[in-house]
Order: C-alpha cells, then structure tokens, then sequence
C-alpha cells in the first residue's frame, strides 16, 4: 500500500519520481473530463478533515463540519 509505495519513491532518482507523480496528476485531471465538480475529502490523523471542491475553473477548501 501506501508504505510500498513510500519505500519505492525514495529509492528513485528526481527525474524517475517527478515522472511517477506527473502520472498520478494527469489521472487527477482527468476525472474533470467525465464530471462536472470534483469534491476530494482529506484527513491526516493530526489534523482536521477538510473537503476540497472544484469545478476546474474555481476551487474552495474548508472545514469539514462532519469532523
């Protein structure tokens, strides 16, 4: 999972790993061809949970009030 792919992150060189997040961006992107808005939910266990919107051309983060 996460931790795998942390390990293999590290061990790559700047331009093998700039290539490997480049992918996951444009996969990112893409969901705004198939939708209309894009709502990410986020939460790291030391903070609070935040929910990111957007409808490509605007972008709002807040507060999740569901914690």
């Amino acid at each position: 999972g996460t931790s795998e792919f942390f390990e293999k992150l590290s061990d790559m060189d700047s331009s093998q790993a700039t290539d490997l997040i480049g992918q996951f961006g444009v996969g990112f992107y893409s969901s705004f061809l198939v939708a209309e808005r894009v709502i990410v939910t986020s939460k790291h266990n030391d903070d609070e949970q935040y929910i990111w919107e957007s409808d490509s051309a605007e972008f709002s983060i807040n507060k999740d009030p569901r914690g």
